[in-house]
């Protein structure tokens, strides 16, 4: 056509659709894909760091997971996976899943069609297995400066966002000095209201909880429904690394300020904050004042895609 436009039938080429994933179309931005899941199959337990999905239930039932918590998903469904978002989908009905998904960026090479979920993990062996949580990109500088450390510390979230930056990298970091690892949670940094079930506004104070002044135990976490933080704690253990976790209750480099002053941290990796937008800047979110909290300690600056790099202004 003149227009250029391309016309599917995406429902239908979806209910005719007998393999486990089909490319359908793929753009510099996004990319359209259909799947169906066999009765009792699931599409399986998965992250896309940096990748928003969007899947359209066709036909069928299914189970949908999104960090830990479940629901009941069928025809003319819609759900939003955000990147960094930990999610799977299981058929809990008796007849074929299917479904339809959008990626942006695109995931899977332009003609992928993998027939079952098998041919899909082999493809996947062969391309390489998912990029190890402690794969980051450290140099022998980085490991140098903070070699002797006792305890590494970073910000993590339970999404994809700039503060998500730091963890793995840090957790590469622990696991190649041998160190420990403390993760402060600022998912739920707030002015105003406490992430804790206790010793603030919006708790429900007493135990088994705690007041934000020490490390958060695995119970605790199960009971304030946590379950990425759960997950990223076992993927430290997977990799022999100790790790706690704490919950920021403060917004903004705040949060790292209350952070240092509770624990005995050695080395701090955050995402870079030198160009902060207004937002940013208002709640504090600025590498000065990480500089200053540190007092001198190694300062690491985690990007995107998992390279770490030493703070000039730390070591100059």
């Amino acid at each position: 056509m003149a227009t250029g436009v391309q016309l599917v039938d995406i429902l239908a080429v979806a209910r005719l659709n007998e393999a486990f994933r089909r490319e359908i179309t793929t753009g510099e931005h996004e990319q359209v894909v259909v799947m169906t899941i066999p009765p009792g199959g699931e599409i399986g337990d998965e992250v896309h760091p940096d990748t928003d999905q969007v899947l359209v239930f066709v036909d069928g039932q299914a189970e949908a997971r999104l960090d830990g918590q479940p629901s009941e998903v069928g025809p003319n469904d819609l759900v939003f996976v955000r990147a960094g978002t930990r999610h799977n989908f299981v058929n809990r009905g008796s007849g074929p899943l299917r479904l339809i998904t959008i990626y942006a960026p695109p995931e899977h090479p332009a003609g992928t069609v993998h027939r079952t979920k098998a041919d899909a993990d082999a493809a996947e062996d062969e391309e390489g297995a998912p990029a190890s949580p402690t794969s980051a990109r450290l140099n022998a500088d980085v490991i140098a400066a903070v070699r002797g450390a006792k305890v590494v510390g970073a910000p993590t979230t339970d999404g994809g966002d700039a503060w998500s930056w730091a963890r793995r990298p840090a957790l590469a970091l622990a696991k190649a000095i041998g160190a420990r690892l403390i993760l402060g949670d600022v998912s739920t940094r707030s002015a105003w209201t406490t992430p804790y079930g206790s010793g603030s506004f919006g708790a429900d104070r007493g135990e088994p909880y705690s007041d934000g002044t020490t490390l958060v135990t695995k119970k605790e976490l199960v009971l304030l429904g946590r379950d990425y933080l759960l997950d990223q704690l076992r993927e430290a253990e997977a990799e022999g690394v100790e790790t706690g976790a704490w919950l920021a209750d403060r917004p903004g480099v705040l949060a790292l300020d209350r952070f240092l002053e509770l624990f005995d941290v050695d080395a701090l990796v955050v995402p870079p904050l030198d160009n902060p937008g207004l937002g940013e800047r208002v709640a504090g979110d600025d590498i000065k004042a990480v500089r200053t909290r540190m007092s001198g300690k190694p300062l690491l600056i985690a990007a995107k895609d998992g390279s770490v790099t030493i703070d000039e202004a730390t070591v100059a």
